[in-house]
């Protein structure tokens, strides 16, 4: 009884000491000096197709740590440290990359910080913050006076497991659409800087987005109990088939069946190996992992 007693007093003072651990970095955090970080500081954020960031204090009120960590791998890659210039409204970043390189950073009066390389390779860079406080790095160019974007790499919200999976208004029928119910929402790492995503397009079809480099591909019912798959391009596409456990096994005219499965916390897409239409094995394998909506113990089991 003791130990019932015990134990939600101790979570309510965890959660008051987090709550007030976080409002002290607020505190410490002055924008005019920090710039974008006083709202990063004690956050965490991951872009779809690249690294999970997260800051927090090397030393409070004067150094801010910057972890780059692999998202699928969640192992840290590297930290990056940034502290005040000489002069107010200047920061200063260095990082172990390219042998402990440094950019000189100023602090903009909209709060975002423009990054300029000491030495030769300058790499001009902008770090800004949105009002729901996502931040966006954009590599530009400097023309003189004149900063021009190049490439923007958008971050969001997330935490150690990964992106936070997006809200959806409608849910997907798991008899309808197979494992693509568990999946709506969800935006995974993959190794080696790979992403992928799926979100409705309409009323009745949905998306799986994997980067700016690969086609966004369209999946549909078939209204006969299974799934077609599309790019776009005329001649490619694949006919879904639905097991019981909700994977779904592609095949199209050119051969190369291949399916989408969950196993564990991963979504797996493999290339099979068919005898009379069924999988006899499994072959090479993108595996993806992060927040997965629904109960992962499932493993997408279809309710028949």
């Amino acid at each position: 009884m003791l130990l019932r007693r015990f134990c939600p007093c101790f979570l309510l003072c965890f959660a008051l000491l987090l709550v007030a651990a976080s409002a002290n970095a607020a505190e410490m955090a002055d924008a005019a000096v920090w710039g974008p970080y006083a709202r990063l500081i004690g956050s965490t954020q991951q872009s779809e197709i690249g690294y999970r960031i997260h800051w927090h204090w090397a030393e409070p009120g004067r150094k801010v740590a910057e972890d780059w960590y692999e998202a699928y791998s969640g192992e840290l890659s590297y930290t990056t440290t940034i502290v005040p210039g000489a002069q107010p409204g200047q920061l200063v970043l260095e990082s172990p990359k390219f042998g402990h390189k440094i950019w000189n950073g100023t602090v903009s009066p909209n709060g975002s910080v423009l990054y300029v390389g000491v030495g030769m390779l300058k790499a001009p860079y902008r770090v800004d913050v949105d009002a729901d406080g996502r931040m966006a790095m954009t590599q530009v160019k400097l023309n003189g006076t004149e900063v021009v974007d190049n490439f923007t790499t958008q971050y969001d919200h997330a935490d150690a497991q990964g992106l936070i999976a997006r809200p959806n208004a409608k849910p997907a029928d798991p008899k309808v659409w197979g494992v693509y119910s568990r999946l709506l929402g969800a935006r995974l790492a993959g190794k080696m800087w790979t992403g992928i995503t799926w979100y409705w397009l309409g009323e009745n079809v949905m998306i799986e987005d994997r980067g700016i480099m690969q086609p966004k591909l369209q999946i549909e019912p078939d209204g006969a109990g299974g799934l077609t798959m599309t790019t776009g391009r005329e001649g490619e596409s694949w006919a879904g088939r639905i097991g019981v456990d909700g994977e779904v096994v592609w095949t199209s005219k050119d051969g190369y069946p291949f399916r989408t499965r969950i196993d564990g916390n991963e979504v797996v897409i493999e290339s099979v190996k068919l005898k009379d239409g069924l999988v006899v094995k499994g072959k090479s394998a993108a595996r993806y992992r992060g927040h997965l909506p629904g109960n992962a113990s499932t493993g997408g089991t279809l309710d028949h």
